[in-house]
């Protein structure tokens, strides 16, 4: 009897073809249950948004990273942000929850880098966000290439995939000290709560108690600083 699914895959509509059978089959089978996923910007057409508000789908997490284009660049992430703002606007004229997610602390990251993705923060008026400090995962081109240069002075990969972070090491290569990357981090996360149109006032997209609760906890977190433990 189950009421919800999270498809936590990246990849979860990079073939086209698979995904819409996918939801077509739910919708087909009129199958009742609401669900959430993830998403690469520039990649979903509008039939495509409205086909998944027929299905049930209630949120879209967008991995955009930065508002900076020197740091998607720098990242080699290949995002459009044009598409990005395209994207936002498709999931609310349908009525879908869009969340978009960055990661701070990147590499050469500058005070400018970091207003820039505020702004776009602002232009996106996502849902939710969820700012993220990089962390180099062993197999990525750029662990690679801090071993290489011997920034990294051993392999962390068992204290990255046993326990999420490697114990005592700092991965902030940005142009920043840790307390200032520390206050973006918050400023960042702390932005769809401080909006005069924020979901937790209006409670417009509660679909039932426990989205309530959820919104005063994460809320109540935030204020606590558990984000930056």
């Amino acid at each position: 009897n189950i009421k919800g699914i999270d498809f936590f895959d990246e990849i979860f509509a990079a073939d086209k073809k698979r995904f819409r059978s996918i939801l077509l089959g739910i919708f087909e089978r009129k199958l009742k249950f609401n669900f959430s996923m993830m998403c690469r910007v520039g990649i979903l057409e509008e039939e495509d948004y409205k086909l998944l508000k027929e299905c049930g789908c209630r949120t879209i997490a967008f991995g955009i990273e930065s508002g900076s284009k020197r740091m998607l660049g720098i990242l080699n992430k290949k995002i459009n942000l044009e598409k990005a703002l395209k994207d936002f606007k498709l999931v609310r004229k349908y009525g879908i929850n869009a969340n978009a997610m960055f990661m701070v602390q990147n590499p050469d990251e500058s005070y400018e880098d970091l207003r820039i993705t505020l702004n776009l923060i602002k232009k996106l008026n996502p849902d939710f966000v969820k700012a993220n400090l990089l962390i180099p995962y062993p197999g990525s081109s750029y662990y690679a290439e801090l071993l290489s240069e011997g920034i990294l002075e051993k392999d962390y990969y068992d204290q990255i995939f046993k326990k999420g972070r490697p114990e005592n090491r700092n991965f902030n290569f940005s142009k920043l000290p840790d307390l200032e990357i520390n206050k973006f981090l918050k400023k960042i996360n702390l932005y769809p709560y401080l909006r005069l149109n924020s979901n937790l006032f209006k409670f417009k997209k509660a679909y039932n108690p426990s989205d309530v609760y959820r919104a005063f906890n994460n809320f109540y977190k935030f204020l606590k600083g558990s984000y930056n433990k």
